[in-house]
């Protein structure tokens, strides 16, 4: 049973839908995702969502960045590229990636996980596929200073060699004296259509048995929106967010010896860069950690130790710190 896109108006609706044996499945998705994939994705109308999907339309759309400054030839020749990358399968998007995106933007901005300013901004697909980025949050830094940024790559994989390789893309980096760019971006805290350098990234992760269970929550919450607020999920990325900060700036130490050992690889930076990285680090890792202190003063405390049980089992952010683990003793 397919339903109309009208069919809903608001969340707490949705909120009201029943499993149905009749809605056409979905492959790999459990019968709560499958409800979540066909009704919300595609009918959820919200006045505050339809603002955000207004901004998401911008800046996903790689050929209208011609209008905004940026050189025809180059994002032809980029485009392209995204073609062929689409043609092979190189990105390999299921549903089970699309529904877990989707939960973090829009709990990001509509429910405020990651604080009360906080925006989302889907990326390009081109940075999707080259840059390995699904969205950036930007916060509003202080008077005269650049807004600050956090790049996500949301993965719902607990293979080993998946999460391996997601974490050496930022090591790599790291070991390079940089951190993420995305090409194409679109700000509306300083109004610029820009390519952003340096902007840290981390990875979010949860497995499949997870995302079934918040579909299930979603379906079956009574009142939507004060519920996805407290949910204790936010908490647990934050903790995500925070501990993948603390390994970056590892990799960044200043101490003698690694500045030694980084200068080496590269002999046209300075010591100027490797701090500019670690104050870039420290200074989302505080606001993280302010977020994370709010966050917790105000939960309940089964839901507090609802979090620290799912920490204490999740498989795929032990897999995650494992292999920063490994860069760190082999720097």
């Amino acid at each position: 049973m397919l339903i109309n896109e009208n069919s809903f108006s608001s969340q707490s609706e949705i909120s009201k839908v029943k499993p149905d044996k009749n809605v056409d499945s979905v492959e790999g998705l459990g019968k709560y995702a499958t409800i979540y994939f066909r009704w919300f994705i595609n009918n959820f109308r919200d006045k505050r969502l339809e603002e955000k999907k207004e901004r998401q339309r911008r800046q996903l759309d790689l050929l209208s960045f011609i209008k905004k400054g940026f050189n025809k030839t180059k994002i032809m020749k980029d485009y392209e590229k995204v073609l062929e990358l689409r043609e092979n399968d190189a990105l390999g998007k299921n549903p089970q990636a699309m529904i877990f995106e989707h939960i973090v933007t829009e709990n990001i901005e509509l429910h405020n996980w990651l604080g009360d300013s906080a925006l989302t901004y889907k990326t390009t697909e081109y940075d999707d596929r080259i840059n390995h980025t699904d969205l950036v949050v930007e916060w509003d830094g202080e008077e005269g200073m650049e807004p600050i940024r956090l790049a996500i790559d949301c993965t719902i994989a607990e293979s080993e060699e998946v999460l391996d390789k997601k974490v050496g893309y930022i090591v790599k980096e790291l070991n390079n004296l940089r951190m993420t760019k995305i090409k194409y971006f679109e700000s509306d805290i300083d109004n610029t259509a820009k390519t952003i350098q340096d902007v840290p990234r981390i990875i979010l992760a949860i497995d499949r048995n997870k995302l079934e269970e918040l579909c299930k929550d979603f379906i079956n919450l009574s009142v939507a929106d004060s519920a996805w607020q407290e949910n204790y999920l936010q908490l647990f990325f934050l903790r995500e967010v925070e501990e993948q900060l603390i390994m970056q700036l590892k990799l960044l130490e200043k101490d003698d010896k690694n500045i030694k050992y980084l200068l080496s690889r590269h002999t046209d930076y300075s010591k100027e860069k490797i701090m500019s990285l670690s104050d870039k680090l420290k200074t989302l890792l505080e606001l993280i950690r302010k977020i994370i202190k709010e966050k917790t003063d105000a939960m309940p405390e089964d839901t507090l130790a609802r979090v620290k049980k799912y920490i204490a089992n999740a498989k795929a952010p032990e897999l995650i710190k494992k292999y920063y683990q490994q860069a760190i003793t082999n720097k």
